[in-house]
């Protein structure tokens, strides 16, 4: 498996327009698949990535952990796990989508004009292998892996698909103090280009678009 490109490479033109982030929240949506091709037509057409969350298979880690005292690395690493499962159900209701292990599989899957969703566990391999390995703890969640994965992929933009939107102030250190996001998220998202919240739930809602620091842009 190729690796993802260095830091030196972070700064290159985006190899995505756009990696979309797919709460695992929305998993009960009926129209989700509909939505999502929607989505990827108004941002970015075919040079568009996806993640997809944990949903309700990391909250059964969680209850596991809290049972069972799993204990953080290991509790994230099923977790990652539970993400790898929803990639792979949410692939299969889109249709014409595949799951991408790397940066080979990915620019394979773009020129077949099919969507790639993002199999987290061989990304963050990927990433172990650079000695940039994510923190291995429960308060680095799926929205953090997917800013480390935007910028690993230079993508122009990240787009979080959330159930609710952003309270008040559009900056990434107010969405983490918010709870829309977590803890570690200001920092790795510091260094992407956009970062943008939707409330998928919501017909009428737009896009935000969040600020590294500050009110909001």
């Amino acid at each position: 498996m190729d690796a993802p490109r260095t830091r030196e490479d972070a700064s290159a033109s985006p190899r995505l327009d756009a990696l979309f982030k797919l709460g695992g929240s929305l998993l009960d949506l009926p129209d989700l698949p509909q939505r999502l091709d929607g989505l990827r037509e108004r941002y970015a057409g075919a040079r568009s990535a996806l993640l997809v969350g944990g949903g309700s298979a990391a909250d059964a880690v969680r209850a596991y952990d809290e049972r069972f005292g799993l204990g953080p690395e290991r509790g994230h690493e099923l977790a990652v796990r539970a993400m790898s499962f929803q990639a792979r159900l949410v692939a299969a209701a889109l249709g014409r989508a595949a799951v991408v292990e790397g940066p080979d599989a990915l620019a394979e899957t773009l020129r077949a004009g099919a969507w790639p969703v993002l199999e987290p566990i061989a990304w963050l391999e990927a990433e172990a292998a650079l000695r940039e390995g994510v923190p291995r703890a429960w308060a680095f969640t799926s929205d953090s892996i997917a800013a480390r994965l935007a910028w690993r992929l230079r993508a122009g933009r990240l787009v979080l698909l959330k159930s609710r939107g952003l309270r008040g102030r559009a900056s990434a250190a107010a969405a983490a103090a918010d709870g829309l996001v977590d803890e570690f998220f200001p920092e790795e998202a510091a260094r992407l280009a956009r970062v943008e919240v939707l409330d998928l739930r919501s017909a009428e809602a737009r896009p935000v678009a969040l600020s590294a620091t500050g009110e909001g842009v």
